[in-house]
């Protein structure tokens, strides 16, 4: 594996003002004093959301006859956060409002059974299916609102709000199409319940990771971490601050538990309920599902890493689990940071094999795969969902080997500023912890390189879990550390990560998060 570290410019010698302003002007952002304080300007209109005013017709039609509210929720942070404001939303004008969530990971309506619910509006949140799927709501109202790729030549008699219908800003997730939709009857019926639910929008856009460079989307999210309303959120969150690594390393990977281990009603109902001591038993029963993903994936590595040993020679890795967690994704995740090549983690299925693949060192993994014409994919570039028949399955590790074949593979790892050691004062890092706290996609996390460094102290976390290194006043991390403590042995090394700073016990510490690291010479 070769690695390669891009910086956009030597910081070296440059004061804290001076590493940000030219941080901003590599990125291509003229009015950073804008982009950091984002204002109502930048929250397009709300009627340029085709079909706002029709849903609004139905809901106040609804209210007005004492219809019974049906609230479908998809089944990711997104799904939950996005049917977390539609249902407190109409809460404030009824009672007769029920909600639906699937299991597992299974999105839309295809499999779901209307006859068995007794409601009059279906407010369906955060997905979108083929126009069949909607003939069985007959005799209903229904309401889309949503944010993915409407499919070809969509006629079902549905009322569709989306954000990915001639919108100017198609980044905007579910969650937000929803509080925009509940903005825009708050304008109607002269109420501001909405105000309160914009920490649910926040959340689900970056969960989602829609693009933080959308002046929109960074209004949205501005409200939300200056207006923390939700009780979930804030037993969550606990003293931290409420920002995009709050949500991204808090809030939303216990969401994805819950949705791994089906238990998405915990997951919507840590949104929904007010009640503090029902709050507090949700987020105890998200982090024991939590907790028992992470014992289902530790008690599956042994037999994994078995089924490694025959594959190290192997440009693309495959391996076959047999737990009922939908887990396969984020054992993935870990076996790319462990082998750093393509892999792919695979259940038998009565048709053959279904799973995740991982890409790595590779710029678009998926269209390797594509181009073999022997598997289904659907996801990202290098994260996506993957089916394989019985009868092409061998011939497909085959062929995805010979065509990775002759491929080196490259991780290449951008930083926005090289700097030295002693740069990294408090006012810097206060700096960065202001542009950070709206990243996400789009916007990534501002991030630094400090090489040669020497005289260092080597220490561990978690019971070796976290490597820790001190270097005067301040603690280098690793979170999740494969590597051997023992190689750091008072050879300089080189690091890219991120600037932070906390407290260990009582002890304030100036800190860098690992990304990755380098020996001189280029080892790892």
């Amino acid at each position: 594996m070769k690695k390669q570290w891009d910086v956009k410019f030597d910081g070296r010698g440059l004061g804290s003002g001076e590493i940000i302003s030219t941080i901003f002007d590599k990125r291509g952002i003229e009015d950073f004093s804008h982009f950091l304080n984002p204002n109502e300007d930048d929250l397009i209109p709300l009627d340029r959301l085709h079909n706002i005013n029709k849903a609004f017709e139905i809901i106040d039609e609804g209210l007005i006859m004492g219809y019974k509210f049906l609230v479908y929720a998809d089944v990711d942070c997104d799904g939950a956060t996005s049917g977390a404001i539609m249902i407190r939303y109409l809460r404030n004008f009824t009672d007769k409002v029920d909600w639906y969530i699937n299991e597992g990971k299974e999105h839309g309506v295809k499999n779901f059974d209307i006859s068995a619910c007794d409601t009059d509006i279906v407010i369906i949140v955060d997905s979108i299916n083929e126009p069949e799927c909607y003939e069985k709501f007959k005799g209903k109202q229904v309401i889309i609102l949503d944010h993915h790729i409407i499919p070809d030549n969509f006629n079902a008699n549905v009322t569709l709000v989306s954000s990915a219908n001639d919108y100017t800003n198609p980044q905007l997730s579910g969650a937000g199409v929803v509080w925009k939709f509940c903005k825009y009857c708050d304008e109607m019926f002269l109420t501001d319940y909405a105000d309160n639910l914009v920490d649910l929008a926040t959340c689900g856009l970056i969960a989602d990771m829609m693009d933080m460079t959308s002046e929109e989307n960074r209004y949205i999210c501005s409200l939300g971490f200056n207006n923390v309303q939700n009780t979930g959120i804030k037993k969550i969150n606990g003293s931290y601050k409420f920002d995009s690594q709050a949500v991204s390393f808090g809030i939303a990977p216990l969401v994805n538990a819950a949705n791994r281990l089906n238990l998405n009603t915990e997951a919507l109902k840590l949104f929904i309920s007010e009640d503090e001591k029902e709050v507090a038993k949700t987020v105890k029963n998200l982090k024991s599902a939590k907790e028992e993903q992470n014992t289902i994936v530790s008690d599956l590595m042994p037999s994994i890493r078995e089924q490694a040993k025959s594959q190290l020679d192997n440009k693309v890795m495959f391996f076959v689990v047999d737990t009922d967690a939908g887990i396969s994704g984020l054992i993935a995740n870990k076996l790319i940071a462990e082998y750093q090549r393509p892999v792919f983690v695979l259940k038998k299925t009565d048709k053959g094999y279904a799973g995740s693949g991982r890409g790595y060192g590779v710029e678009d993994f998926k269209s390797y795969v594509d181009n073999t014409e022997l598997a289904w994919t659907g996801g990202h570039e290098n994260a996506f969902g993957t089916e394989i028949s019985d009868e092409n399955y061998i011939e497909f590790q085959q062929k995805i080997n010979e065509m990775l074949a002759n491929v080196e593979f490259t991780d290449t790892k951008l930083a926005d500023v090289e700097l030295n050691l002693e740069q990294i004062t408090d006012q810097l890092i206060d700096s960065f912890k202001s542009v950070n706290k709206i990243s996400g996609e789009g916007f990534k996390p501002l991030s630094v390189v400090v090489r040669n460094i020497t005289d260092y102290d080597v220490g561990y976390m978690s019971g070796g879990k976290h490597l820790k290194i001190s270097v005067g006043d301040v603690v280098i991390i690793k979170w999740n550390f494969n590597g051997s403590f023992e190689e750091f042995d008072g050879r300089p090394f080189s690091i890219i990560g991120g600037l932070t700073s906390g407290y260990f016990g009582r002890t304030y510490y100036k800190q860098i998060i690992i990304d990755d690291y380098m020996f001189e010479g280029g080892d790892t």
